[in-house]
């Protein structure tokens, strides 16, 4: 599994370092200019939280540290989920979010929060930060922010899953302090569905996709901590299934590191969408043979996602695949079954039957892993 989970994220590296550094079209995390924030007259609010104004955020993004190689995070894994350990507030609370290159906003559970898959997580109380302040403090990041009510309320929906929330803003912190954003705007969740949440081992959701899919410029961590910190304006992840491994699954930010490296180079893929990290997939092979998907359009677009294990497509392209692989129904002789070979570009990345079966409760499922998915026809969602 090794291997091949390395190879995805080669291809995965790659995406975020054309997108950042060559290809076309180009992105940068940063893309919005936050230096000259326009001053707002703000009304007083009865709280017991100083007031912070929209310059003082301004004066945050000019504001960077010396200028370091790159920051590196270790995951934790289990059931094909990778999270990590973040602190928000101070002093601090401590939460375990994923990592989700398909979302782009932090989203965590509040101490308001009464429904059942809140209550099975740690949740976040404003009142005991001394740096969190209500966002309505901030007038200029609701206004540029359809998403954000005027009462501070969102709502976020998920391919599985919905959330609502308040906008927040306090200090956000890798574990360790390795790295920290003063004045972050997250969601405190206020009531979400039980599934998937209730079931899940993490408390909340990093969101790393593009800074276009975010609330606005001040919910973009990357971005963030990015500025403060002064890191080169890239990122990686490495995962690996192996916990007795030594290389553990890793996020880095700000560089890439050549020791995880599966092959001497990277593979570099254009993003073709200004939210998503989103690449052309030329065709699917099972068996070394075409199974008919994405030729005839010229392609198909694949959305590059660690926040699920599953292969996600159109309907028509799942009952392909399940069809070429010619799966009885057997769980005994998976491993018979034939390689999965992604093709993007001229690069071939392959799967093998023990890559792509999943092992639940003593049973293996082929089709757990290759999920139908109703509402983004025509598009692939890759782990």
């Amino acid at each position: 599994m090794k291997t091949i989970v390395c190879v995805l994220l080669l291809f995965f590296i790659g995406c975020g370092i054309a997108s950042l550094h060559g290809g076309a079209p180009r992105y940068r995390l940063n893309k919005r200019d936050t230096k000259h924030v326009t001053r707002h007259r703000v009304a007083h609010l009865n709280s017991r939280h100083s007031y912070l104004s929209d310059q003082e955020l301004a004066e945050d993004d000019d504001s960077k540290e010396e200028q370091k190689g790159y920051l590196m995070e270790h995951l934790h894994h289990n059931h094909g989920d990778y999270f990590m350990d973040i602190t928000i507030g101070e002093p601090a609370q401590h939460f375990k979010v994923l990592l989700d290159t398909g979302s782009s906003n932090l989203i965590v559970p509040s101490i308001h929060c009464k429904s059942r898959a809140c209550l099975l997580h740690r949740r976040y109380n404003p009142d005991k930060s001394k740096t969190y302040r209500p966002i309505q403090q901030y007038q200029s990041l609701i206004e540029e922010s359809p998403r954000i009510k005027r009462n501070g309320k969102v709502a976020i929906k998920f391919q599985t899953g919905k959330i609502t929330g308040e906008a927040s803003i306090d200090k956000v912190c890798i574990e360790d302090q390795k790295g920290c954003v003063p004045h972050h705007l997250f969601v405190a969740i206020n009531k979400e569905s039980e599934h998937p949440f209730a079931n899940l081992e993490f408390d909340g959701i990093l969101g790393l996709s593009l800074p276009e899919q975010s609330l606005n410029r001040r919910s973009h961590f990357l971005s963030n901590l990015q500025k403060v910190t002064n890191t080169e304006n890239l990122f990686s992840i490495y995962l690996n299934n192996q916990e007795k491994h030594d290389n553990r699954s890793s996020l880095l930010i700000g560089g890439v590191e050549p020791s995880l490296f599966v092959e001497k180079t990277l593979n570099y893929f254009p993003i073709n969408d200004k939210k998503r990290w989103q690449v052309k997939l030329t065709s699917v092979h099972v068996g070394g043979k075409s199974v008919g998907i994405c030729e005839d359009n010229g392609g198909c677009n694949a959305i590059v996602d660690t926040g699920t294990y599953s292969i996600a497509a159109n309907p028509k392209f799942v009952v392909k695949m399940l069809k070429a692989l010619k799966f009885a129904g057997n769980c005994d002789q998976t491993e018979e079954l034939p390689p999965i070979s992604f093709k993007f570009g001229d690069v071939h990345y392959s799967l093998d039957p023990s890559e792509y079966v999943i092992h639940t409760k003593g049973n293996r499922k082929v089709d757990k892993l290759i999920t139908k998915l109703n509402r983004r026809r025509g598009k692939v969602i890759l782990p």
